[in-house]
């Protein structure tokens, strides 16, 4: 695995440590070492999951359906004799209807605000995130759907994660360079919505300065 590694490019090498959300910091050899570590902690994974499956694989199933013992309970007959004055008291119930509000009016969740924090702060939360998932995979998923988050899982432990990273994104966080970018793209956006405004703002001037020329052209 180390020839191949050696054999790429050090872009190659950072696009892979990008697509597993790993730091892409450092020269050649430290983003070598760290791709190779990567593909260790997945071989022991790997092997480590087999285990398990060969180890359920032989536990027998002794769950058996027991048969259901509960007794049966009949409600008792209702008293259908009524009086007929009985029968006029009894009035139908009258149904108040209670306004609804229309869709447009019903509050609207406000997005999630991206943060700028440090590489610990975002690790951590990173972790935690990654342990829920994998709780509630391995209780309703399935074991294709628990070995890549306790893959990330490992990863993030040893080397970090990246503001640059998928993870990241969805926690709502992003890095220093993001932020610039955004705000660069948001002041091009009102700048352009600006000039656009007085641009059409002139042109109903001019159509309003000409008109009673044109009216004249006519009548004549």
């Amino acid at each position: 695995m180390a020839s191949s590694y050696s054999s790429s490019t050090v872009v190659q090498l950072k696009e892979l440590l990008k697509s597993r959300g790993l730091p892409m910091n450092g020269v050649k050899a430290d983003l070598i070492a760290r791709l190779e570590e990567s593909d260790k902690i997945d071989a022991e994974l790997d092997e480590q999951e087999e285990k398990e499956h060969t180890d359920d694989e032989k536990k027998p199933e002794t769950v058996e359906s027991a048969p259901s013992t509960a007794p049966v309970v009949t409600a008792p007959p209702q008293n259908a004799a009524t009086t007929p004055i009985e029968q006029a008291e009894q009035k139908p119930k009258e149904s108040v209807a209670t306004p609804t509000k229309p869709a447009s009016q019903e509050a609207k969740p406000k997005p999630v605000e991206k943060k700028i924090v440090s590489l610990d702060q975002l690790k951590d939360e990173a972790l935690n995130m990654l342990k829920k998932k994998i709780a509630r995979a391995e209780r309703f998923g399935s074991e294709a759907d628990v070995k890549p988050l306790k893959t990330m899982l490992n990863r993030i432990q040893k080397f970090g994660v990246s503001p640059d990273s998928a993870i990241a994104h969805e926690l709502g966080y992003k890095s220093e360079a993001q932020r610039k970018k955004e705000e660069a793209e948001r002041k091009t956006r009102e700048y352009l919505q600006k000039k656009n405004g007085e641009q059409n703002h002139g042109h109903r001037r001019h159509r309003r300065r000409f008109r009673p020329y044109a009216r004249e052209r006519t009548r004549s």
